[in-house]
């Protein structure tokens, strides 16, 4: 296999859902919500048991109605569920939305698909369908709707959803006709489809639809901090050929309860020779050109917005024959986050395929201070070792600062773990990272610096809070 046809692996491995149809932004988000679903899984199962042993849990009346903002005294999967119940119940948006009679046909036309089996991800009877948004998206009919369960699915979700695109006038048949493609478990407090392909910027279009009552505003970048409300309130819409660099936030009542980035990246045309030349004129390490350039583009792809401008190459080199399950090629970037503080990620593309068939890993993480600083000591947890048990993250990628030459690990004042800098790194295994400092020394036994382990990669600034009180 060449290096180019593993870069290509590694990358479907490690970013799968940034892949440009049919959703692309919603694929770089969709990690988060399935996680965010797992997780709320069992909430929503034991929300569905206290239904049935007698305790309220608010569902959706047929025929909608104005739906009361959750109470404080709910539990975390209770009050997303009633977030998710208000959007359920909001008034038709769109201009074709407010048609009676469009809307009218294509729920009943996507009523009668669900309860004839022709949705094929959909196996939980249907109660009822709500069409929640229909309107003209540039060259697209664009549409969203919710599926009423007759009772909660095997997961505890009471309602699901799909996004229709067809072509700009097209009929509600021909709409309902696209729901299976876009059809999504479970219904989310905030929905959103992104149109069009991320490589091709000037195609791609956006739509984000919040419960009723809730206003959008937006804000540009490098520093998304001054709001401007959206003139269409609860919903958003920015048509291909509109989108900016910026973000959107979603209030209800007064409350934050969702921010996020628009879809895009710094270099969504790919990432240029000069851009590359930049990211690496102060890598330290041995640079490996492919491995770098691919982690690069794979980072800038993922954080989007996130960050304030493209990622830089840190560290690239090799962990080869560490003999605890990373040997390869390892590169590491970093980026400036737009809430302060750093952005990074260690890519490793292994010599040779694991026997569970991977090509490689990769770890991100999140500093205060810039790991591309010459004087930086910087530890970054990659994970335990093949077939280890025990506490996750007793692996470190340590890159030492300028002058180094050994690194140590210390528990209080012992001494857990030490090795010689080659490259300006080493590879560390580490007991447990809690309370751990690392100390970088010099050829003289003098400390050039010491630091803690950096975090892992947290939300930042974006904000997800339907289940908070």
């Amino acid at each position: 296999m060449g290096s180019d046809e593993r870069i290509g692996l590694i990358l479907t491995e490690l970013t799968e859902d940034l892949r440009p149809q049919p959703d692309p932004y919603g694929r770089v988000l969709a990690r988060h919500r399935r996680g965010r679903r797992r997780a709320l899984t069992a909430t929503l199962c034991a929300v569905a048991l206290l239904a049935t042993v007698g305790i309220v849990v608010t569902t959706l009346r047929p025929g909608g109605g104005a739906a009361p903002e959750p109470a404080a005294s709910q539990s975390a999967g209770a009050r997303m569920l009633a977030w998710a119940d208000r959007l359920a119940r909001s008034e038709p948006r769109g201009r074709i939305g407010t048609d009676q009679g469009y809307r009218t046909s294509l729920a009943e036309t996507l009523l009668a698909d669900a309860r004839a089996g022709r949705l094929p991800r959909l196996t939980t009877p249907v109660r009822e369908v709500r069409v929640l948004f229909v309107d003209d998206v540039g060259p697209h009919r664009v549409a969203f709707a919710a599926f009423v369960f007759t009772g909660p699915d095997s997961r505890g979700w009471p309602n699901a959803m799909a996004w229709m695109v067809a072509d700009q006038g097209a009929g509600p048949q021909e709409l309902a006709r696209t729901a299976a493609e876009r059809f999504g478990d479970g219904l989310e407090p905030y929905e959103s489809l992104t149109l069009g392909s991320l490589d091709e910027p000037d195609q791609v279009g956006y739509v984000g639809i919040a419960p009723e009552g809730c206003d959008f505003a937006t804000a540009g970048m490098p520093a998304p901090q001054n709001w401007t409300p959206e003139p269409t309130g609860s919903y958003l819409v920015r048509p291909p050929g509109s989108l900016r660099p910026e973000w959107f936030q979603v209030s209800c009542a007064g409350e934050v309860r969702k921010r996020l980035p628009g879809p895009g990246s710094w270099a969504p045309e790919g990432v240029t020779e000069d851009q590359f030349a930049a990211a690496v004129s102060q890598v330290r390490g041995r640079l490996h050109p492919t491995e770098s350039r691919a982690a690069m583009s794979t980072a800038t792809g993922g954080w989007g917005y996130t960050v304030t401008e493209l990622p830089t190459v840190v560290w690239s080199g090799e962990t080869t024959g560490t003999g605890i399950g990373f040997d390869g090629l390892a590169t590491v970037v970093s980026a400036p986050a737009v809430d302060g503080g750093w952005l990074g990620e260690v890519a490793i593309t292994y010599r040779q395929e694991h026997a569970d068939e991977t090509i490689g890993t990769g770890s991100q993480f999140a500093t205060r201070t810039d790991p591309a600083a010459p004087d930086r000591l910087l530890a970054i947890p990659l994970g335990p070792d093949d077939g280890a048990s025990g506490p996750p993250d007793r692996t470190l990628l340590v890159i030492a600062p300028t002058g180094a030459t050994e690194v140590r690990a210390l528990l209080g004042d012992r001494a857990v773990a030490q090795g010689q800098v080659e490259n300006s790194a080493l590879v560390l295994r580490v007991p447990s990272t809690e309370n751990l400092r690392l100390q970088a020394l010099d050829g003289t036994g003098a400390v050039l610096g010491t630091e803690r382990v950096v975090e892992s990669f947290g939300p930042g600034y974006q904000l997800d809070a339907w289940d908070a009180d």
